[in-house]
């Protein structure tokens, strides 16, 4: 019997499909940022005597326009999508795009009607269809593929021989990084403004402008700062990707590649809200130096090993949060960000905007967790 017992000991047990727990930390990511985008401004709320579901009933609008369906279809598209391979392998093909349907229907019902007690929100049916519209079209293209990607396919073996194990919450952040570029902050890569934290775009810029914990800086010391600041930034993202790929993994073409997404991310918003010849309004001297000087520490550093590189990204996050919340604002920029008129996008860059703030707390949260709860674990599973 004892022998028996130890032979079963070796027999490994079922696990979960790899990469369904990414899934679901990607899905339960977009998710809050859907509740987040949909009832911002967060304030004002109010009882205007109106039922909250008395929408479903409202005639249809008499002007819907295109844009407004585009961006409701595009946001609930990668819900349904993660929707889908977040129940691999419990539900699977039309079952997973069916249940994937009812929750992202279920999800608007309930958005539009707390946006019912919102004065700056108004809740549409037409919001409602073009919401379902997408989550469905999200989950119609993901179910056909979820077992080729999660479950033993192409894309599941280059996670298993890149990434390391349990890693899914900090792979979703980065993941997440270059969205938190899009807010207009004062310096590149300069997230972690706490007063950012409100949800109003209003009160966001107002805080822009706020009163600093340290004395105007002179021109040569604010760019010295800034060039330290995107250095902070530049390291804190890419040390901590660095810190949980396998030695086989493409280290430089996988960050440089994150990088280049988070800046082509906020050219293409500057330009789409201030016009083309602001795309690049954000390479000031200060930051291509960081730039530049980010790069080459990276370039030395990619070879450390993974509790130094955690630990550096640890220290650079930190770093980053005290700065951007000590130095004084620019205030040429303060000027300028008077001219942000997100207009259609309103919801969408105040998501931002929070993602912004809270982004670095994130990363240094998971980053503590690693270095006191998985010090020197070793990887037994093939899941991120």
């Amino acid at each position: 019997m004892e022998a028996d017992f130890e032979r079963n000991a070796r027999v490994p047990l079922p696990t979960t499909p790899p990469g369904s727990r990414l899934a679901r930390w990607a899905w339960a990511a977009w998710l809050a940022l859907i509740v987040y985008g949909s009832l911002t401004p967060w304030s004002g709320w109010r009882d205007a005597g109106v039922g909250a579901f008395s929408y479903l009933n409202a005639p249809w609008p008499r002007h819907v326009t295109d844009f407004d369906a585009v961006v409701n279809v595009l946001a609930y598209l990668p819900l349904g999508w993660l929707s889908a391979l977040a129940m691999y392998p419990r539900l699977r093909g039309l079952r997973a795009v069916l249940a994937a349907a009812a929750f992202g229907l279920a999800l608007s019902t309930a958005m539009e009607a707390l946006q019912t007690f919102l004065p700056a929100r108004v809740a549409s049916n037409v919001d409602l269809l073009t919401n379902g519209t997408g989550t469905v079209l999200g989950a119609s293209l993901a179910a056909p593929f979820a077992e080729r990607w999660i479950g033993g396919g192409a894309l599941a073996g280059i996670s298993q021989r890149w990434i390391e194990s349990d890693v899914a919450p900090a792979l979703v952040l980065l993941a997440l990084w270059p969205l938190a570029q899009i807010d207009p902050g004062p310096m590149l890569f300069g997230n972690g403004h706490a007063v950012a934290v409100p949800p109003g775009i209003g009160t966001i810029v107002a805080t822009q402008q706020s009163a600093p914990l340290l004395p105007r800086l002179a021109p040569a010391a604010f760019m010295l700062t800034e060039s330290l600041v995107t250095l902070a930034g530049l390291l804190g993202v890419g040390l901590a990707l660095f810190s949980i790929l396998r030695p086989q993994a493409p280290r430089y073409a996988l960050a440089g590649a994150l990088c280049a997404i988070g800046l082509v991310a906020k050219t293409l918003i500057y330009g789409a809200v201030f016009g083309s010849e602001y795309a690049l309004v954000w390479a000031t001297p200060g930051a291509l130096i960081g730039l530049t000087v980010g790069g080459v520490l990276m370039l030395l550093s990619a070879g450390l090993r993974p509790l130094v590189l955690a630990r550096a990204s640890l220290g650079c996050l930190f770093f980053l949060i005290v700065a951007v919340n000590v130095v004084p604002r620019n205030p040429y920029h303060a000027a300028w960000i008077e001219q942000w008129k997100p207009g259609k996008l309103l919801h969408f860059s105040a998501a931002a905007a929070w993602l912004s703030a809270a982004w670095p707390y994130a990363m240094l949260a998971w980053l503590v967790y690693g270095l006191v709860a998985r010090r020197g674990a070793q990887p037994h599973s093939t899941e991120p």
